[in-house]
C-alpha cells in the first residue's frame, strides 16, 4: 500500500466527524428532532420487548451437550426441588406424631406445597402379599396344597359338598397321621414333607388350645403353611412406615415447594412458610 493511501484513509475519520458536527451546528433543530424520536422508539421498544432472565441456565449456551442433556432429563422426570425436614429425638412414637403435626401444617396450604412424602402405607398390600415371595417359598406353597389335596378336594363326595373334607376332618385323625409319620421318620435324611405336616399339627394344637381357653383369641392355624416372613416384614404391612435413619434417632420428610415464576428467588415464600411449623 502507498504512503499517500494511508493518509487518505486516516484522513477519512476525521472528515466525516467534522461533517457530522457542522451539519448539528447548522441545523439543531432537525438533529434534536431526530434524537427525541430515536430516544421514543427505544423507549417504547424497552417497554414491550425488555425481559429479565432468572434461570441459572440463562448463563449457560444452549448449544453444550450438557446443558441439552440436562433439559432432557427434565423433560422426562421434571424439576424437582424437595425440602427436608428432619426430626431428631429418641422417642420414636413422638418423633411419628411431630411429623404427622408438620404433615397436617402444610398440607393447609397447597398453594406452597404440592407434595408431601413422609411415610408408606403398605397395609394394602397385605392381602397380595403372595406377589412378593421369591420363586422357591411359591412352589413350597404349592406343593404342601397338593399334599393337602384330599382335604381340599376329595373325589367323588367333594363334587356333592365341596366341604364333606373339612366336615370329616377331626383333631384324633391328625393325632394318628403324626404317629404314623413319626414311625417313619429317617433320621439319616432330610424329612421335608414330616416336618412341613408336624409344624401344621403344632399350629392346630396350638390354635385348639387358645380357643379352648378364650374364643376370642383365635386364629387360623392354617397359616403355617405360609414360609416365615423375613424379620420385620410383618411389622411392615401392619401399619404405615415413616422413614427413619438406621439408628432411629433421626426422622425424615421431605415437601416439594410451588415455585413463583418471574423471581429470583421461588421457592422463598415456602422455605418461610416451612420454618413456621418448624418453629412452633
Amino acid at each position: 500500500m502507498r504512503p499517500e493511501s494511508a493518509q487518505e484513509e486516516v484522513d477519512l475519520l476525521p472528515r466525516v466527524l467534522a461533517g457530522v458536527a457542522g451539519f448539528g451546528c447548522r441545523r439543531p433543530g432537525l438533529v434534536l428532532l431526530a434524537v427525541l424520536l430515536s430516544c421514543a422508539v427505544c423507549l417504547a421498544y424497552t417497554a414491550r420487548r425488555l425481559t429479565y432472565q432468572t434461570h441459572r441456565n440463562d448463563l449457560i449456551a444452549k448449544h453444550k451437550d450438557y446443558y441439552q442433556r440436562w433439559q432432557a432429563y427434565v423433560a422426562e422426570f421434571g424439576d424437582d426441588d424437595d425440602m427436608v425436614v428432619v426430626v431428631e429425638g429418641q422417642d420414636r412414637a413422638r418423633m411419628e406424631q411431630a411429623l404427622e403435626e408438620v404433615a397436617a401444617a402444610l398440607r393447609q396450604r397447597p398453594d406452597r406445597f404440592d407434595r408431601l412424602f413422609y411415610r408408606v402405607d403398605l397395609r394394602p398390600l397385605r392381602d397380595r402379599a403372595l406377589l412378593f415371595l421369591p420363586v422357591e417359598q411359591v412352589r413350597r406353597i404349592q406343593d404342601n396344597l397338593q399334599n393337602m389335596s384330599l382335604l381340599l378336594e376329595p373325589p367323588v363326595l367333594g363334587g356333592l359338598d365341596p366341604l364333606f373334607g373339612w366336615r370329616s376332618l377331626t383333631l384324633l385323625q391328625m393325632l394318628k397321621e403324626g404317629e404314623r409319620r413319626a414311625l417313619g421318620w429317617k433320621a439319616d435324611r432330610p424329612n421335608p414333607e414330616a416336618e412341613d405336616y408336624f409344624r401344621q399339627l403344632d399350629a392346630l394344637c396350638r390354635g385348639a388350645a387358645d380357643y379352648l381357653a378364650d374364643a376370642k383369641s383365635y386364629q387360623n392355624p392354617w397359616r403355617s403353611v405360609l414360609p416365615e416372613p423375613p424379620a420385620g416384614q410383618a411389622e411392615r404391612l401392619e401399619a404405615p412406615q415413616y422413614f427413619f435413619s438406621g439408628d432411629g434417632r433421626l426422622a425424615f420428610l421431605l415437601a416439594r415447594p410451588a415455585k413463583d415464576v418471574g423471581g429470583f428467588t421461588s421457592a422463598q415464600k415456602s422455605i418461610d412458610e416451612l420454618r413456621h411449623p418448624a418453629r412452633s
